[in-house]
């Protein structure tokens, strides 16, 4: 399934001589595409997950082990490389500043993370002027009936109401109310919407959300309250379309009023909730 943000992410004009940095929300599916990047690109063997012990420690071994690779694996510049989960080496930084300053011109770098390295890019400037960070999100309708044109064809495309009205024609409808009614049902995070399972669908949610309270809560912030911050998230979604009300969320769980606060961004940067 063709993802949107790859109509733009690669786009000479703009990430030209940049590292690309991609965050988003757990399982959501960057690692996918960065995989079918590379294999677009005709690339093997330089995909590297930071989570694979045999990655950090080739690294340990040698500092010079990825400008290796790039100088003699690969004749055709510049390299497609993508690194994965690097945010969770102690000096992350340090090494993309490192093969970006010694590689420039020979490599295209594909940053991929989670929450963590959405959050942890923002302290300090290391980095700065070497990166352009972009978001990917759950599947959205225009990726599951796989028509991008009216969305990306124009730099304001609903300035013209005209042209937006006939590149919608062109889109069968039949197909669009059923994956509509699809995205509704099962979500736009890949693996449930394309198993299409309601039983694994339910599975899959209370194994996300166990996940994100468990494990992310706990990276990103000192929370104690674990239970209580469940609580608020079990009764966010029936606020959804309505006032947010902290004063009444405050009462519901018993807590101070910057508690709920805390909460709510804390909950923001793990792409839980959005507020508007």
């Amino acid at each position: 399934m063709e993802r949107i943000v790859g109509k733009y992410i690669f786009d000479p004009e703009i990430s030209a001589g940049k590292m690309i940095f991609l965050t988003g929300p757990r399982q959501v599916g960057k690692t996918t595409f960065a995989k079918n990047w590379l294999a677009f690109m005709g690339v093997e063997g330089t995909y590297f997950d930071w989570d694979d012990p045999a990655v950090r420690r080739e690294y340990s071994r040698n500092p010079f082990y990825f400008r290796n690779i790039i100088n003699e694996k690969y004749k055709e510049e510049p390299v497609p490389m993508v690194f994965d989960e690097i945010h969770k080496h102690k000096n992350w930084k340090n090494i993309l500043k490192g093969v970006y300053d010694s590689n420039k011109e020979k490599v295209r770098l594909l940053v991929t993370g989670g929450a963590r390295l959405g959050l942890y890019r923002k302290s300090g400037d290391s980095l700065v002027g070497r990166y352009f960070s972009f978001q990917m999100f759950p599947l959205g309708l225009p990726e599951i009936v796989n028509n991008f044109i009216w969305l990306l064809k124009e730099d304001r495309p609903i300035a013209k109401g005209e042209s937006l009205v006939n590149e919608a024609r062109k889109v069968n409808g039949k197909m669009v109310k059923d994956g509509l009614d699809k995205l509704l049902t099962f979500g736009g995070f890949p693996e449930p919407f394309l198993k299409a399972s309601s039983r694994f669908h339910l599975r899959w949610q209370q194994e996300y959300k166990t996940l994100l309270t468990k494990e992310d809560v706990r990276d990103l912030s000192r929370i104690a309250d674990i239970k209580g911050l469940e609580q608020l998230i079990d009764i966010l979604p029936v606020k959804v379309g309505s006032p947010l009300s902290i004063n009444s969320l405050r009462e519901d769980l018993n807590c101070h009023h910057g508690t709920i606060v805390n909460w709510i961004e804390i909950l923001k940067e793990l792409y839980l909730v959005f507020t508007i």
